[in-house]
């Protein structure tokens, strides 16, 4: 945090406080469709399981025989406007286009609908009007409030939300009061105390569980355990990568080194020549990234030429640890399943 960037910070709060009473007062428009809309966000910038509570939902609601649309911006993606993929399409789009995340949704859900757009009205329109969606689940969507929902889902992490400052000088998007629009707060760290005055929330407790490690660029897929005791280097370019190595060690594997890269980062061929050569000196095994930089790294036939058999990504699912039957009751009553 940087001291000087605080007036900027608090210029920025007064900015967003007012916006957000302007919605509250209805001097904002709000738009609705047709279909019940969640929200999945955050109070932060950064990390905090969005993804794999956004697949939580479309797992849920896939499972009970409804037609989902996920709509997200496409964070970093290189295209512009709507670039949609439909449930019936087996063309699943790829990360430049949609956005690593939203990619990462369309392949390991073909059933769903994925809109990357910078208008959330518009691609839940879209969504409704041309493919049918029956329920519509918002990815980052705490802050875009001009499209209506019927639950607003924010993410926690293990950092106290007052210790984190405004944007600029800190992460924090919006005032401490914007928290009172959430209808469910979700912990995906470590157990922090809400603020005061935050309480009455729903509150549940989620954890990640890692189904298996499967191969970049060919079928081979291993047990959580299998590796166990296995010499690996570790590639990432996410938010928290604390959390991603703490989970390859919890399988007891041995990180040799680890390589990480900014968010989001667009690997060059240099990455990968530096990852080569980390992972030879090391006479590591494997390589074992994420699920996000798998997909980047998908779409680059050097990543295959280089690495073949031995680039590996964890494959993760969020399990719901405490306040499971009463959220489940709220994601039924919106869509009327039993």
């Amino acid at each position: 945090m940087s001291n000087l960037l605080l007036p900027f910070s608090w210029l920025y709060g007064l900015i967003i406080w007012i916006r957000n009473r302007c919605y509250d007062a209805g001097l904002f428009k709000v738009e609705r469709v047709s279909v019940p809309v969640i929200s999945v966000g955050n109070m932060t910038a950064g990390g905090t399981g969005k993804t794999p509570f956004v697949e939580y939902l479309v797992r849920y609601y896939s499972e009970k025989g409804k037609r989902v649309a996920v709509l997200s911006r496409g964070y970093k993606r290189s295209s512009v406007g709507t670039v949609a993929v439909g449930s019936d399409e087996s063309n699943r789009g790829n990360a430049e286009s949609l956005g690593d995340e939203l990619f990462q949704i369309a392949r390991k859900f073909p059933n769903a609908t994925v809109i990357a757009d910078e208008k959330r009205i518009r691609s839940a329109k879209l969504a409704v009007g041309k493919y049918q969606a029956e329920i519509i689940v918002l990815d980052d969507g705490f802050q875009h409030r001009s499209l209506g929902r019927d639950l607003d889902i924010v993410m926690l992490g293990s950092i106290p939300l007052r210790n984190i400052p405004l944007l600029p000088a800190g992460l924090r998007r919006e005032p401490m009061s914007g928290l009172r629009r959430a209808n469910v707060i979700v912990e995906s760290g470590t157990a922090v105390p809400l603020p005061s005055g935050f309480n009455s929330l729903l509150k549940i407790r989620t954890e990640i569980k890692v189904k298996c490690l499967k191969q970049v660029f060919r079928n081979g897929l291993f047990e959580p355990n299998e590796l166990t005791g296995m010499n690996v280097v570790t590639v990432s370019g996410i938010a928290n990568p604390e959390r991603f190595h703490t989970t390859l060690e919890s399988l007891g594997l041995i990180i040799k080194e680890l390589v990480r890269y900014p968010d989001h980062h667009r690997f060059l061929l240099s990455d990968l020549m530096k990852i080569q050569t980390v992972f030879e000196k090391q006479h590591a095994e494997y390589i074992i990234t994420t699920e996000k930089d798998a997909v980047r790294l998908l779409a680059m036939k050097e990543a295959e030429t280089m690495f073949h058999e031995r680039l590996l990504y964890v494959e993760i699912e969020m399990e719901i640890r405490q306040g499971k039957t009463e959220f489940q009751k709220i994601l039924d009553s919106i869509m009327g399943v039993h």
